[in-house]
């Protein structure tokens, strides 16, 4: 960060939604090694060690709903549309179908609607200031 300034970021949390999904595509198709995880910008602790030292940073929880008709309509969407299912789906050594039952699995578990999927997925919306 330079001497002076400000940065603002939303990052999915580890936990919530989003994080379980891509620990579930991670199972299936693991990153490089070496790469740290981008969920660590969901965590408000691990902003601040990010950052380091004479760094304010403001955390506020916020949440956003995925709504689908399912979670087959919903996994349809983000395979073709989201980066990491994009990456995970391509690769040839990922077992698609057992990624596929995984990921709708774990939307259709946490969908709060008993007829669509709903799922909350909650997100940190982080301000942080130097100087």
């Amino acid at each position: 960060m330079p001497p002076r300034g400000r940065i603002g970021l939303t990052a999915w949390t580890p936990d919530g939604f989003v994080g379980r999904m891509l620990r579930t595509v991670g199972q299936a198709a693991p990153p490089p090694a070496g790469v740290p995880s981008p969920l660590a910008w969901g965590d408000a602790d691990a902003v601040a060690r990010l950052l380091g030292p004479g760094v304010t940073v403001t955390s506020t929880p916020r949440s956003h709903v995925f709504r689908y008709a399912d979670a087959r309509a919903w996994l349809t969407v983000f395979r073709g549309r989201y980066g990491p299912l994009r990456a995970a789906f391509a690769r040839p050594d990922v077992d698609a179908a057992a990624l596929w039952a995984a990921l709708t699995g774990l939307a259709t578990e946490l969908s709060t609607h008993p007829r669509r999927m709903e799922v909350p997925s909650p997100y940190l919306e982080v301000v942080a200031v130097k100087g």
